[in-house]
């Protein structure tokens, strides 16, 4: 998908310097595990769509960790 500059999105930087990988995958992490305990916070409190929501968000940020990974272990 590109926007209006013609540039493409992506989930990570494409060319970014690796520590900015580095960062993005540790907030990733932070916030996959904080999702995780308000998922399960949610189905103790019998918030369905909570949990549901915060559900998505381990799938994106999963997703968006794994993209940052990958980058990091591609050869330079």
């Amino acid at each position: 998908m590109t926007n209006s500059g013609g540039t493409v999105n992506q989930l990570a930087p494409k060319n970014g310097k690796p520590k900015y990988n580095k960062l993005l995958l540790i907030i990733n992490v932070i916030l996959f595990f904080c999702a995780i305990a308000l998922s399960v916070a949610g189905l103790h409190y019998k918030e369905y769509v909570t949990a549901a929501a915060m559900l998505l968000v381990m799938f994106l940020t999963a997703a968006n960790a794994w993209a940052c990974w990958k980058r990091l272990k591609r050869p330079k």
